[in-house]
């Protein structure tokens, strides 16, 4: 009888203990999709419900919490409440807006009432969209009359018009951070040429004076004051010292190293010829060569220096006699390039023991020359752009590019993105450009975090549009409408706007409301 009672027992206690359970109030959360992968400018909703059991009818309370790509988490978001009967839901909006999105987000979100609670979690996989790989920048007034490579990957907008001030807008990281430099000089039409060293101080050649900015002082060498003949040209060696090359009146150029204070003269050569030009004449390799495009009144050609030791290669070596030399520059991987010709352009390249031809683009002129982190030539004539490797070559020109202006400077940043300066007399802003793809340029600058919204009070009907479209959006709203480079193809209070004219193609509608909200959506033309 003991054992019959001892068994009654204790499948009594658990049949106590599983009634209970079954009857416990609870609720899970549900959240879909649980994967998605998207790409940057587009959008994807996550939708949250809540599920109830065992008699449960109380509020749930949502909060939401991100874990980035570099695992880091957002702080606790409060996402909104659902009430018995649950037949509502939350929505959560993630619209990625800038090439620095880009990687896995974990979105835990998460229901709560006193002690009970439940989880679901989403992955979302943000890309690069391929739509991006050309920029029309909106920041214009940071690029300046000149902009330059700066430390660690930065790209510096240098902005000395006026004639008082030097303003440096340096971009890094995805972002603008701007610096005053006073008594700085009038450079209106661009043609200053300038270096930042390691210790922040600007150098710049500007009408044959060098100026150096230190610590928001100005120091001046001019003709006669520390080196002999008008400056042309400077570059900064692999110590970080700056170099400089002259002409004076009888022909002489010289390249003087400044050391302890002073100008120290390095290398004379006689008889030659040097004009101010954009175009990299000067450089440094990496076996410590200084070397420079020299010019001869029968001949032309380069000339390398070294612990005094000089050479000089005519451009008869380079298989272009009597040709002028148009650029020459050190590339990343120790070669050096010589750029030549007068009615037409060849390319010659140093190993450092003998000099071989590149095949190289059917252009007359150069306009602008640059080397990106993967050791691709960057060239520049008139509105024409050419990437080369040294042995393929790619063109970029208005069929394929928004690139309708003449080409004035190209800057390589930290993530290989080529910024390419158009306009005239200076920098107006321009484009940038990434056939991979651009990386840690945001699509729309200086744009509110829209990673996370509950709702949104944009709509853009009908959608696809042929013809026209309308836009339904908070009161005293900005409408703008850009295409896939960023231009801007309409502006203004919004309501029915005519898309007759616009190639068919993806745009995207965004709207500014009076407190500085953002919405943006994707508009789709067809024809």
């Amino acid at each position: 009888m003991k054992r019959v009672y001892l068994f009654v027992a204790v499948f009594f206690a658990y049949t106590l203990v599983f009634a209970s359970n079954v009857y416990a109030q609870s609720f899970t959360v549900f959240a879909t999709p649980s994967e998605t992968t998207i790409s940057v400018g587009d959008s994807v909703k996550f939708t949250v419900v809540a599920q109830p059991d065992g008699g449960f009818d109380a509020t749930v309370f949502f909060t939401l919490k991100i874990q980035y790509p570099d695992g880091h988490n957002s702080e606790l978001i409060e996402l909104g409440t659902i009430n018995y009967p649950y037949n509502n839901t939350i929505t959560i909006v993630q619209k990625p807006m800038s090439t620095t999105d880009t990687g896995t987000y974990i979105l835990t979100i998460t229901g709560a009432n006193g002690t009970i609670r439940s989880n679901a979690r989403c992955i979302m996989h943000i890309t690069s969209n391929s739509v991006w790989k050309w920029k029309v920048a909106d920041d214009f007034d940071k690029w300046g009359n000149r902009i330059i490579r700066g430390l660690n990957g930065a790209v510096v907008g240098i902005d000395a018009r006026d004639g008082s001030n030097i303003r440096l807008n340096s971009f890094q990281n995805g972002e603008w951070t701007t610096q005053i430099i006073s008594d700085g000089f009038e450079d209106s039409h661009g043609q200053t040429r300038y270096k930042l060293d390691k210790q922040g101080a600007l150098w710049a050649v500007n009408y044959g004076d060098v100026y150096r900015f230190k610590n928001n002082l100005k120091t001046i060498w001019s003709k006669f004051s520390g080196f002999n003949g008008r400056a042309v040209d400077i570059m900064l060696d692999n110590a970080d010292t700056p170099i400089i090359k002259t002409i004076n009146s009888d022909s002489i150029m010289s390249i003087y190293r400044f050391s302890g204070g002073e100008w120290q003269k390095l290398y004379q050569l006689n008889d030659t010829y040097e004009t101010f030009t954009e175009i990299p004449k000067f450089c440094f390799d990496s076996a410590g060569y200084i070397w420079t495009s020299i010019g001869y009144h029968t001949n032309a050609g380069v000339a390398r220096w070294r612990d005094g030791d000089a050479e000089v290669f005519p451009t008869s070596i380079l298989g272009n006699n009597n040709s002028t030399v148009k650029a020459i520059f050190c590339d990343r991987r120790g070669k050096i390039w010589c750029l030549h010709g007068d009615s037409s352009i060849s390319a010659s390249v140093f190993d450092g023991t003998s000099w071989s031809a590149v095949d190289f683009p059917n252009i007359r002129g150069i306009s602008a020359v640059e080397i990106d982190g993967q050791n691709n030539i960057w060239i520049a004539f008139g509105s024409r752009l050419f990437q080369c490797n040294g042995t393929d070559r790619t063109e970029y020109n208005s069929s394929n590019s928004p690139l309708p202006e003449a080409i004035t400077r190209l800057v390589a940043d930290g993530n290989d993105n080529i910024w390419i300066a158009m306009g005239t007399y200076g920098d107006r802003g321009g484009v940038i450009f990434n056939p991979n793809g651009l990386r840690g340029i945001p699509i729309i600058l200086s744009a509110e975090d829209t990673r996370v919204a509950s709702f949104t009070d944009l709509s853009v009907f009908p959608n696809p549009v042929s013809d026209y479209f309308n836009v339904s959006a908070p009161d005293n709203s900005t409408v703008t409408a850009r295409d896939v480079f960023g231009r801007v193809m309409y502006s203004g209070a919004g309501g029915a706007v005519s898309v007759s004219d616009w190639p068919q193609g993806i745009y995207f509608i965004e709207t500014t409301d009076s407190s500085g909200r953002r919405n943006t959506a994707k508009l789709i033309v067809t024809r």
